[in-house]
């Protein structure tokens, strides 16, 4: 799976999705859905693993995200059938890319 995420990543593409226009807050919370628990991960999967976390506790970490994960993350529901990937621009804060994955489990 994480080979998958990897490749799925907007570093290893030449085109970036369009910027998103809607808070990560929204986001997230339009993501998570009904979901209790989903799973975060880092880009440096070797240094940043993978951390199961309550919806609620997710949504009061969202404003520290970007210093947590300064790349950006992957979020996956759990059971693992789509995740949320989450880029940040390093040269605009202000700049968030995200994209979903079909996982095609569950």
């Amino acid at each position: 799976m994480v080979a998958r995420l990897r490749a799925a990543g907007f570093r290893s593409s030449p085109t970036l999705p369009p910027l998103s226009q809607e808070p990560l807050t929204r986001s997230v919370a339009e993501f998570a859905g009904a979901a209790d628990i989903l799973a975060i991960i880092g880009w440096g999967v070797d240094e940043e693993p993978a951390v199961l976390l309550t919806v609620d506790a997710l949504n009061r970490s969202v404003p520290n995200l970007r210093l947590i994960y300064p790349d950006g993350f992957v979020l996956i529901e759990q059971p693992a059938k789509s995740a949320l990937i989450v880029d940040f621009d390093e040269d605009d804060r202000a700049a968030v890319y995200l994209d979903r994955l079909s996982l095609g489990g569950g």
